[in-house]
């Protein structure tokens, strides 16, 4: 779950009642995190946003398509912003890139699958369609050459296979007389030799009327498109080519080739398809585990998910000889996970990867690594981003990283993060505290950041963090139980949760602190509630408490109520929700209580979810989930004439 599918806004007028209900688009410049945001505090006086959740990283929201400036060694923020998964790109020879992919809009125009991005970071006017994914290009002879799953280009018939002109996207003749058996896809393309090798789920197809049969794999002439006799079987699809003019080296699905054991990877004779020794024989696997493989001299370096290669330890990354397929002598540095994707600089002296790892060879790299080919050690190049990489392409200035990730060039984040509250991005300055398990509420007072949650560690389920500084502050009430709700009010924060103890006091899920960092003693305040407390809000004179409670303050009062801030006793005021609701989270505007949660009546009277009170009288304004709300809902907040509420994070 990610930061931008946490809010759905809902309007309303001034005056209170229900107007309107809209979704609204994530502002696209805000950084997103890779798991669940619980909380989010704005600090007015530092225009600062803390995001408290269960998430490791927090970065751009850009998805799917993005380049790396190796000059910079930063993702380059002009690139446009893609609506779906990129399969395969293509260097433009200045400084731009074609891509292919199953995404239909690119910068906010309409591409169907095809596109090209200028150097400038702009989407070139160039525009032909395909009516299916385009996972492989490549480039020659003028013209670009795409395979993929689709029927149609430029709304013209082309079986899987076709040729564009670069310059206007005008459709070639090449492979306009095949036709195919679905379910034929095309995943790869390699050229040598004046043949266009292809890799896919091939089975039969006809070219020129004749029939033929072919296994996965074959060759097409790369001028006139008729088919070559190469024919080699692969048990499974092939997903990846490399082909020179002696030898095509394959990776995919398959466990056999031409009949024989090739377990993902394997050799083949470039003219007549016989088998070739090489085998590095990657160790078998429920999923695939050779993902990518490029060719360097003496050697070809192999990535997925295999730890083994002919018996002997290679994990995920490896170098195997060129003939024979056995470990390369070459240091080759180790990543803690898979390897989805690899591409070399056209010097030949780096090797870039991309996959799920957080490591290589011991160093933190979150998703991507640069590799010194003569060394094998990792460079500095540390460019961190969400998972999901599919291909990478390195033009010599410009490295295009694309497939189904969500962010690119962000920060290594551990439940919490600090945001820029104009610009979304995040601040230099990080809470510089390691979490060991989720954040639940954040509070910000006196320059410092109020922390609870469901960590026992660096301090139990509440902390202080300076921050100025980032650092942990010494203030410690040691709760002995989640933490779920913090308010803060002057010298005081209210502190609700799962604990019985905190402050060094007996308290029953809810209690009153000093906000003074030698003070770390609960205050007499004890409303001693019979239930979970979940959510809080503060006036002047009251503190209001929800959650799953039947009786709080000395009083019967369920799931909501008001609290006296000196005495701790409940008012008489009555917000109370059906017998079986509980509430998630309140806010406060004026004098509105909007209640949030899951019931069907506040005080006997129909409420769906999402309720507006009368904080002074209890009496409900506004049943303002109506039938918008189809489940529990666990945050809200109201500003101004419009309110948020969130109901997509577990409680």
């Amino acid at each position: 779950m990610v930061m931008r599918n946490l809010l759905l806004p809902i309007g309303f007028s001034m005056f209170g009642v229900a107007a309107s209900a809209q979704i609204t688009t994530p502002r696209p410049q805000w950084w997103i995190t890779d798991g669940t945001v619980n909380a989010i505090e704005l600090d007015p006086i530092t225009n600062t946003v803390a995001l408290g959740g269960a998430f490791s990283y927090v970065g751009p929201n850009n998805p799917f398509g993005t380049e790396v400036d190796l000059g910079t060694s930063q993702v380059r923020p002009q690139m446009p912003r893609i609506n779906g998964v990129v399969q395969t790109a293509v260097s433009d020879g200045a400084g731009g890139w074609y891509i292919g992919g199953a995404f239909t809009e690119v910068g906010g125009l309409p591409r169907l699958r095809l596109a090209h991005i200028l150097s400038d970071g702009s989407v070139g006017p160039w525009a032909p369609t395909a009516n299916n994914t385009v996972f492989t290009m490549l480039m020659h002879a003028g013209a670009l050459y795409i395979g993929g799953g689709f029927g149609l280009v430029n709304g013209v018939p082309r079986p899987r296979i076709a040729t564009l002109d670069p310059a206007t996207g005008s459709l070639g003749s090449w492979g306009s007389t095949q036709t195919v058996s679905p379910p034929t896809v095309i995943f790869a393309m390699a050229l040598a030799g004046g043949k266009i090798y292809l890799g896919g789920s091939i089975s039969s197809l006809t070219i020129s009327a004749i029939p033929y049969t072919r296994n996965n794999l074959m060759a097409l002439d790369a001028a006139t498109g008729a088919i070559d006799p190469w024919a080699p079987t692969a048990s499974h699809a092939v997903t990846k080519l490399i082909a020179s003019a002696s030898e095509v080296y394959v990776a995919g699905d398959f466990t056999s080739l031409n009949g024989t054991a090739r377990n993902y990877c394997g050799a083949l004779d470039a003219t007549t398809g016989t088998l070739l020794p090489w085998d590095p024989s990657p160790n078998l696997s429920t999923t695939k585990t050779v993902s990518s493989l490029v060719l360097h001299t003496d050697r070809i370096f192999l990535a997925g998910s295999f730890t083994q290669l002919a018996g002997l330890p290679a994990n995920r990354l490896a170098a195997v000889d060129l003939t024979t397929g056995a470990i390369h002598p070459t240091t080759v540095p180790t990543p803690d996970a898979s390897v989805s994707a690899l591409a070399l600089d056209p010097s030949g002296t780096t090797l870039f990867a991309a996959g799920s790892f957080l490591s290589m060879a011991g160093q933190d790299r979150r998703c991507m690594a640069a590799i010194d080919i003569a060394t094998g050690s990792v460079t500095s190049l540390d460019i961190r981003h969400s998972p999901g990489t599919l291909t990478l392409t390195c033009s010599g200035t410009g490295l295009f990283n694309g497939g189904s990730f969500l962010s690119s060039g962000g920060r290594s984040r551990t439940n919490i993060a600090v945001l820029d509250g104009t610009t979304g991005v995040a601040v230099p300055t990080q809470p510089n505290v390691a979490f060991n398990a989720g954040v639940r509420a954040i509070a910000c007072a006196q320059g410092m950041w109020y922390v609870g949650g469901d960590f026992s560690s660096p301090t139990p389920h509440l902390l202080a963090i300076d921050q100025t500084s980032g650092a942990l502050d010494t203030w410690n009430p040691a709760a002995n139980g989640s933490v779920r709700a913090l308010a803060v009010d002057g010298s005081s924060i209210y502190a609700a949760g799962d604990f019985t103890n905190i402050g060094g006091q007996p308290r029953n899920g809810l209690a009153e602190l000093s906000l003074l960092s030698n003070i770390n003693i609960a205050t007499a305040w004890d409303p001693a509630p019979d239930g979970t407390v979940r959510a809080l809000q503060l006036d002047a004179s009251h503190v209001y408490a929800g959650g799953a409670f039947n009786n709080i303050g000395g009083a019967g009062h369920r799931g909501v109520a008001s609290l006296d801030r000196t005495t701790a006793l409940a008012e008489a005021i009555a917000y109370d929700l059906d017998i079986s609701g509980s509430c998630h989270a309140l806010d406060l505007f004026n004098s509105d209580l909007y209640i949030a949660g899951d019931f069907t009546t506040i005080n006997g009277i129909a409420a769906n979810r999402i309720g507006m009170v009368d904080a002074t009288t209890g009496t409900l304004s506004a049943n303002l989930g109506s039938s918008l709300v189809d489940g529990p809902v666990r945050a809200i907040t109201c500003k101004a004439a419009f309110s948020s509420c969130a109901g997509t994070s577990p409680w």
